[in-house]
């Protein structure tokens, strides 16, 4: 391209002022190719709303920093500064789009370094551009030798992730003790008809056999034991005895010749099965304990946890075995529903009389019961029907007894008496609404009153002196009805 049909003027310039917190050169000019990315992607914008579309082969960007172009265009990893500004440098331009200017034909250091102020408007690197700017691009200055060590690199640290496969996995997968027997048992004859020959005599075939479910008992029961007692089987494998802290130590445990961990002691010679004298020992944490206590207590009609854990002791033995046994029976929703647990009420206050303190009979309840037969005199005498009245303390729960023979008025009164002659005169007594306590109510109150008019119209003749001499009767004892005192 001819010198003179390139024309280079300034559009645009844009500066930041330097953090106060001390960086590095390199990151500095970084900062600075950024901003200068944000700037053209500016100014794109705005000519693209006067119809002016610049492709992205037309635009070039210049920086003298060859570590900032190092750091565009380098797949290393890099530190989190560094990194978060190369990518937004990448989201906005290509790094082929970038090139090595020299230091002394970069504008940009006039505004970073400072110019004088008469010297800026005929400075034509400032409203120009370097002279060679104006000539093909194949005359432009190349790029240099990138360095071979870049600064602000993040190591990378490898790691290897080791992950725990679980062999009980299969069992967290079924909710069923015998679905889960028989998918094993299933899989066990895929495998064995896969070892086997090509003679179909030694394959299964058919319905699950009651063979393969025993030996799909025992893979479980071998796998549950692998997973909760690692040490103690490694131990008895290796002739040894399991460790003193362990919860073993007291079963004396042994290997039988299918490789599972059962109690020892001394029924050997009992005319027992073997499973009975040496069950299999599995732990209550173990997920195919938990599905084996689902399975009998449905089985078993939702039977209790004791006779549970009795019936599963006859084949295993569990440690801590009560524990999950409760918790089966505790989780049944059926059982749950079946005993349904009542809420009970909250109590009222006691009355007052219940709580204060007073002499014991001062505030009584009272209540009959019976009818008992009493025969009284010699042989052959007619029994008669008889009754107990009850008189309860309030405040000491103390019990008096009368014997009354009818439950009149009469006989009432007469037993009020006697207790009172007895037990000391009453501030209040309490009843139910009896017919002969409503009755022996009435006839206090009449007599009271009786008493009160003889003791008013005597009064009216006595003086003043004489009346200090006058001896008042007792006053009866107030009878309450349904709690309320009369």
């Amino acid at each position: 391209m001819p010198d003179a049909h390139t024309c280079v003027k300034l559009y645009t310039s844009r500066s930041r002022v330097a953090p106060m917190k001390t960086t590095t050169i390199p990151r500095l000019e970084l900062c600075g190719a950024l901003l200068l990315t944000e700037l053209v992607a500016e100014v794109q914008g705005e000519l693209a709303k006067l119809n002016i579309v610049l492709h992205q082969d037309n635009v070039h960007l210049w920086t003298d920093s060859t570590i900032v172009i190092a750091w565009i265009s380098t797949l290393v990893p890099l530190q989190v500064f560094v990194s978060n500004r190369v990518a937004r440098i990448n989201e906005l331009t290509a790094h082929v789009q970038w090139h090595h200017t020299p230091t002394a034909d970069n504008p940009a250091d006039l505004v970073s370094r400072g110019i004088d102020v008469c010297a800026l408007p005929s400075c034509k690197l400032w409203w120009n551009g370097p002279e060679w700017l104006r000539l093909p691009p194949s005359h432009w200055p190349l790029n240099p030798a990138l360095p071979s060590s870049i600064p602000e690199t993040r190591n990378i640290k490898l790691a290897l992730a080791a992950i725990t496969i679980d062999c009980l996995w299969i069992s967290k997968k079924y909710s069923n003790w015998i679905t889960l027997l028989r998918i094993t048992a299933l899989v066990q004859r895929f495998l064995h008809n896969c070892r086997s020959s090509i003679s179909h005599t030694e394959r299964r075939f058919g319905f699950i056999s009651l063979e393969e479910m025993n030996q799909a008992k025992v893979f479980w029961a071998s796998r549950s034991q692998a997973e909760s007692f690692p040490n103690e089987t490694s131990s008895l494998k290796a002739g040894r005895l399991v460790h003193r802290s362990s919860c073993l130590r007291a079963l004396s445990p042994f290997i039988d010749d299918q490789g599972l961990i059962r109690v020892g002691g001394r029924l050997n010679n009992a005319e027992v099965p073997y499973n009975t004298r040496h069950p299999v020992v599995l732990s209550s944490k173990s997920s195919i304990t938990k599905l084996i206590f689902q399975y009998e207590h449905r089985r078993l009609m939702h039977i209790g946890p004791q006779a549970l854990l009795a019936h599963i002791s006859c084949n295993y033995w569990i440690v801590r075995g009560r524990i999950i046994a409760r918790k089966t029976v505790s989780n049944c929703h059926q059982c749950f529903r079946a005993t349904p647990r009542l809420i009970s009420p909250y109590m009222a206050h006691l009355p007052r009389e219940r709580v204060t303190v007073a002499r014991p009979f001062a505030r009584s309840g009272l209540d009959f019961c019976g009818p008992i037969m009493i025969r009284s005199g010699r042989r052959k005498v007619a029994p008669t029907k008889s009754y107990i009245c009850v008189f309860v303390c309030m405040t000491t729960r103390a019990i008096h007894l009368e014997l009354v023979s009818s439950l009149s008025t009469e006989d009432f009164l007469a037993t009020l008496s006697r207790f009172m002659a007895r037990r000391g005169q009453c501030t209040s007594l309490y009843s139910d609404n009896g017919s002969n306590f409503v009755g022996a109510n009435r006839v206090l109150k009449s007599y009271f009153q009786t008493l009160n008019k003889r003791i008013s119209s005597s009064m009216t003749f006595l003086s003043s002196k004489t009346l200090s001499g006058v001896s008042f009767p007792h006053r009866p004892p107030i009878l309450a009805v349904y709690g309320k005192v009369l």
